[in-house]
Order: C-alpha cells, then sequence, then structure tokens
C-alpha cells in the first residue's frame, strides 16, 4: 500500500523484464 503509480509501474516492468515500461508510464500517467 503507499506506492505511487510509477512505483508499481517499476515493479511491474521488473518482474516482466520489458522494455514497454515507458508505455505502461504513458497508459497510466496520460
Amino acid at each position: 500500500q503507499g506506492k505511487t503509480k510509477r512505483q508499481v509501474i517499476l515493479e511491474f516492468s521488473r518482474c516482466w523484464r520489458d522494455s514497454a515500461a515507458e508505455r505502461w508510464e504513458e497508459i497510466f500517467c496520460s
């Protein structure tokens, strides 16, 4: 709890080891 969307995205991208982190950030932060 208390995590920002960016933190969640960073953790998500670590789990997937994907280069799509920027896309996730655009989706969630736009």
